[in-house]
């Protein structure tokens, strides 16, 4: 018989990355006891049939897994299937979380961190701008003012200052 050669002799290792990730993606999604169940099966995402059953599907599909990149899907509410599904950094993934805020400025919406990063803002400095009402533009363009900015010290001393300070070292 022959097989597709990506996994390792008599299931006892991973020959192969891909493997392991299709593996691992069955798994989050039906088995109860999983450490990530929650997040996939129990939130009622699921693998479609085709990949499920089927490693060589699957890896027809997607094709082999870059270097540096794991298997992420697009929309996080839908399931693993070929429409959904793409080859994303680290940094991708982290953008394409639930829990991430997504703002529309400008006619773009982009992630509240990417917004902070181009306007060298801080994250926490948008948020509250939103949280009090600002507008989405005002919110991640307008720079933070801070006390006394655009206004020269007046670095000369005054007279009475200067007469004080030539007591003291005497």
């Amino acid at each position: 018989m022959k097989t597709h050669g990506f996994a390792g002799r008599n299931g006892s290792a991973y020959k192969h990355q891909i493997y392991k990730t299709w593996l691992n993606m069955r798994r989050r999604c039906s088995e109860v006891n999983n450490i990530s169940y929650h997040n996939y099966g129990g939130r009622g995402i699921k693998v479609c049939d085709r990949w499920n059953s089927s490693f060589e599907d699957f890896l027809l599909d997607m094709g082999l897994q870059p270097k540096g990149k794991t298997l992420d899907r697009i929309d996080n509410n839908q399931g693993y299937y070929k429409e959904n599904c793409r080859w994303s950094s680290w940094i991708e993934q982290c953008l394409n979380q639930r829990s991430n805020r997504l703002i529309t400025a400008f006619g773009k919406t982009k992630h509240l961190t990417v917004w902070a990063t181009e306007n060298k803002l801080a994250s926490s400095t948008i948020s509250k701008r939103l949280s009090s009402g600002w507008p989405a533009e005002k919110a991640v363009s307008a720079k933070v003012k801070y006390p006394g900015q655009g206004k020269r010290p007046d670095l000369r001393r005054s007279e009475e200052s200067t007469r004080r300070a030539e007591v003291n070292i005497r």
